[in-house]
């Protein structure tokens, strides 16, 4: 089949639900449901007789003082519906009497549900049965009672913080992964945190606040109040308010939504830099009055619940380095913090006992005396991104677990060496472009397009940045699939540079690699080589020998030249390309990841799968530690390690590995990107061999549906998805079809392809393949013959695709009863192979087999049974779970005939 497997080398280059039965009423926000809940809780409350009762928009406006997030149902099946639907919140359901008996039994397990609270007439009739379900705070008479009781438990759900995990000795890849990501949230905060804020960065915050807040007359008075009167040494007093800007910073910084960060910046900031300013005090004091070290340390308590995973995490990973996402509140006071212990009892209790000393190596922290609404918990705040020691963990009573932790300023040296080289990308400023790259390098592309308009916007009349976001913006939407518009980008970028840069600057043959790029993506192959040469050119002239970006130019080229079969010329330039990074890069940068990625695929197109999968697995190795886990690179090698297993015959394998890759891909991607066909194209390849045809059909339909959506009509891609439904078609007797979508592909690839492209060859020999199926073997030859003639012309003499052209001509002559001619062929085929191909390559084996049948067909069973042993021997080797004794079995049975 002429499936692209994602083999396209590498380059180096919270939902609210609308629901029909909901209640409308005059208090809530006309846009209410449509809103992002900017919280970490919402309520839900059902009851049948919510329209009928007097009362509601008091009882409203009291519930959204607690929580402002507030959806209101009087149908049992939409509530349901709806809190299955809620990611990334907790809910505290409250439920009317009437219909708790029943709901109680299918919402009890939900993950989502915080606490419910049963709100009847009658506490009696609901009290007994109600105790049977852990997850019900009580029955209820009064609203107010419930409030009350809401309120409390919303002060103790706070104390949940996500944790990650920085090293570890065990599950060595899934901690990686969390390193990675901690990465690359310790440089989102840091630029945000770094950046110089516009004037207006704290108006747009206050507006966003207000719309979010619509209705909510409490919060918008503490809206309207911080609008008035905040100045930025009322940071942790505001902070420590628990009101909007609590609530709000707490769950972005959880979910890592950077969307809310970046609009809260100027905030995050302040809160970051009074803790700093503060911690920096402490340090000076001590120096000055010549404290010892014992007397700067401090120890602080937190009480919180975490789930037994967790737990089980933290046991195994003594000695590594732990960090959380938020700013952390402690207490000097061990009982305080023991107030904040879990009330759920599917959550542990634990009590973290962390010894701080002031120091300027340490993430800063300070103590809260004075500055806190809670002076009375006697708080110790520790900045974003603090890193503490696992010491020990041990029980300390009535099954709560002591974990004691020490703050510290160490990091894993790998991952540290790769930030600070990431880093320097962003240069000394940190700003908008700085923001920009990052969320590139994130995967993060909208965003990334968002920063860098903004930044155009900023610069004005500076070309030499102005060309630069351009070219950012061009990357970002090529890594979106937006090649169009990406080549837009590009051609502004050199504009602007053509007038501002001497001929021979770096910069210019950045702009010529990126162009070429594009090409490659919408299959323009000459434009391409062209300007490869350009960048080349230039950079030979320009830059240090060991440039990392002379490593890029030789990958692309690399990439080429394996597009042309020329294998051991692509190897000898990706070894070129990564001798330079491993010099001028760190070991674990994700440059290094793509190389690895491409030299793979010059060994799968070898037939050298094992060690292609080997090479993937050193790819796979160096992005779990240097990417986001959902980055959209990890799912491109899971493509090519899929591709491996199937070419190898081990479908089981390969259609997992395809899974997690489009798992990735929804994750990270727009729903129509480019990427995501590639991935259900290849789930459709492995259906193929399995032979589940309809399958297999069912999920090129799916490909196809995203490539219409997504490329120009006469994009290549398409034609490949058309000449594999054909080829399926085929396999399945349905020849007329299988020839009608051959044609579609054709039709393409004529008008987006050079004459003598070599697509267009391999559609003619699938053609060819259908003919000779349905017997007609005149227009099956003329068609090989029209393949050939194509691939003579644009191949090497010795290409594997040439021998696969000879191959298909020597089965046509068999085919007719033309033995001689038939075996003359494959002789060429085979002479073609063995120059070209290592000698365990399936194509051989495949060779063989043909020439075997021949033989067996003229009655030459030793010479028939000779090539059936050949191929048996390479197979066995090459596709270790592939049977192939039926060749031989064959040539035993004619052989006993004669």
């Amino acid at each position: 089949m002429s499936t692209t497997i994602d083999s396209k080398p590498s380059h180096s280059i919270s939902t609210s639900q609308t629901t029909t039965d909901r209640v409308q009423t005059s208090i809530c926000r006309t846009n209410f449901i449509e809103q992002q809940n900017l919280e970490n809780f919402q309520i839900v409350w059902l009851d049948a007789n919510i329209n009928k009762t007097d009362h509601n928009s008091q009882t409203i406006c009291r519930l959204r003082a607690v929580i402002n997030n507030l959806n209101i149902f009087d149908n049992v099946c939409d509530c349901y519906d709806y809190i299955a639907g809620v990611q990334n919140e907790k809910v505290f359901l409250i439920v009317s009497g009437s219909i708790s008996q029943y709901i109680l039994p299918y919402t009890d397990q939900m993950p989502q549900i915080q606490f419910i609270y049963i709100y009847c007439f009658n506490i009696k009739k609901h009290e007994q049965w109600a105790m049977n379900y852990d997850i019900v705070r009580g029955t209820y008479t009064n609203m107010n009672d419930i409030c009350e009781q809401l309120s409390k438990d919303v002060t103790s759900s706070r104390q949940f913080l996500f944790m990650n995990i920085l090293s570890t000795t065990i599950k060595e890849k899934e901690i990686n992964k969390q390193e990675a990501s901690f990465m690359y949230f310790q440089l989102l905060t840091d630029i945000l945190i770094g950046m110089e804020h516009e004037d207006d960065a704290k108006t747009d915050m206050i507006n966003h606040c207000r719309l979010q807040y619509i209705g909510n007359e409490i919060d918008l008075k503490y809206i309207d109040e911080f609008d008035k009167t905040y100045s930025p040494n009322e940071a942790i007093w505001w902070y420590t308010r628990h009101c909007f800007l609590f609530e709000i910073l707490n769950k972005a910084l959880r979910i890592q939504d950077i969307d809310i960060l970046f609009k809260y910046r100027f905030f995050l900031t302040d809160l970051h830099n009074q803790t700093k300013q503060l911690h920096s005090e402490f340090v000076q004091s001590f120096t000055t009055k010549n404290i010892d070290n014992e007397q700067r340390t401090v120890t602080v308590y937190r009480g919180q619940g975490i789930n037994a995973d967790e737990l089980e995490n933290l046991k195994n990973n003594l000695g590594g380095l732990l960090s959380f996402n938020n700013f952390l509140s402690t207490s000097t006071n061990p009982k305080v913090a023991l107030m904040f212990l879990p009330i759920k009892s599917d959550l542990q209790s634990v009590l973290f006992e962390i010894i701080a000393k002031y120091s300027e190596d340490t993430k800063p922290f300070c103590s809260l005396k004075g500055l806190s609404n809670f002076n009375q918990e006697q708080e110790v705040l520790f900045s974003i991104g603090s890193i503490f020691r696992i010491e020990s963990l041990d029980n300390f009573s009535n099954g709560v677990t002591k974990i004691s932790l020490i703050l510290t300023a160490q990091e894993d040296e790998q991952l540290k060496q790769l930030r600070q080289h990431i880093r320097m990308k962003f240069g000394e400023e940190l700003n908008l472009n700085a923001l920009g790259v990052l969320m590139i390098d994130m995967g993060e592309y909208h965003y990334a397009q968002q920063y860098f308009i903004t930044s155009i916007t900023n610069h004005q009349q500076a070309h030499a940045d102005i060309s630069q976001d351009y070219n950012y913006i061009g990357i970002a939407h090529a890594k979106n699939g937006e090649y169009d518009k990406a080549l837009e980008n590009y051609e502004r970028t050199l504009e602007i540079q053509l007038k501002s840069l001497p001929a021979n600057h770096p910069s210019l043959a950045v702009t010529y690699s990126n162009i070429g790029l594009v090409h490659h993506e919408k299959g323009e192959y000459d434009k391409l080589l062209e300007t490869y040469e350009r960048t080349l050119e230039i950079q030979l002239k320009s830059l240090p020998s060991n440039h990392p970006s002379l490593a890029t130019t030789y990958s692309n080229m690399g990439t080429t030249l394996n597009a042309k079969g020329e294998y051991d010329k692509a190897l000898e330039n990706y070894q070129r390309a990564l001798e330079i990074q491993l010099k001028s890069l760190p070991s674990n940068h994700p440059s290094s990841a793509t190389i690895y990625s491409n030299i793979g695929l010059v060994h799968h197109e070898k037939g050298e799968y094992d060690k292609a999968l080997e090479t993937y697995e050193r790819t796979l190795e160096i992005q779990l530690k240097s990417l986001p886990s959902n980055h959209p690179s990890l799912a491109t090698t899971y493509n090519h390690t899929g591709s491996a297993l199937n070419a190898k015959g081990e479908y089981d394998k390969a259609l997992e590995t395809y899974e997690r890759s489009l798992e990735i891909q929804l994750k990270s991607l727009p729903s129509n990107h480019p990427s995501l066909a590639i991935t259900y194209s290849n789930i459709g390849t492995v259906h193929h061999e399995k032979g589940e045809y309809d399958k297999a059909l069912e999920t090129y339909e799916k490909t196809l549906e995203i490539q219409l959506k997504s490329l120009p009509s006469n994009h290549p891609s398409l034609a490949i998805t058309y000449s594999n439904m054909a080829t399926t078609l085929n396999a399945k007797g349905e020849y007329d079809k299988a020839l009608e979508n051959y044609q579609r592909a054709l039709e393409i690839q004529l008008k987006s392809l050079p004459s003598n492209h070599p697509s267009l060859a391999t559609t003619y020999n699938h053609t060819g393949s259908a003919l000779n199926a349905k017997g007609e073997y005149d227009k099956a030859f003329e068609t090989y013959e029209r393949s050939l003639e194509i691939q003579l012309k644009s191949l090497p003499s010795n290409h594997p695709s040439l021998a696969i052209t000879y191959s298909n001509i020597g089965l046509v002559h068999h085919e007719k009863g033309e033995y001689d001619k038939s075996l003359e062929i494959y002789e060429r085929t085979l002479d073609i192979q063995l120059n070209s191909l290592p000698s365990s390559h399936p194509s051989l084996a495949t060779t063989y087999a043909g020439i075997g049948l021949v033989h067996q067909a003229k009655c030459e069973y030793d010479k028939a049974f000779e090539n059936f042993e050949r191929t048996l021997e390479i197979q066995l080797k090459s596709l270790p779970s592939i049977s192939v004794k039926k060749f031989i079995k064959t040539a035993v049975i004619y052989r006993r005939l004669c």
